[in-house]
């Protein structure tokens, strides 16, 4: 039951250190240009040739 309570004591915790410490900021000047669903360069479009002969 002691290893029950530790390693449900250990998920609350590390859940809740998590969410305090997320990656957001309120600073107006930290603000990124590009678009977060902008494509990768190797994410190129699909070759012509994938639908020839259909």
């Amino acid at each position: 039951m002691k290893l029950l309570r530790t390693m449900l004591l250990a998920i609350v915790l590390g859940t809740a250190a998590g969410w305090l410490g997320g990656c957001a900021s309120d600073d107006p000047d930290d603000v990124s240009q590009t678009p977060w669903n902008k494509p990768q360069n190797w994410e190129g479009p699909m070759p012509s040739t994938i639908n020839q002969g259909r």
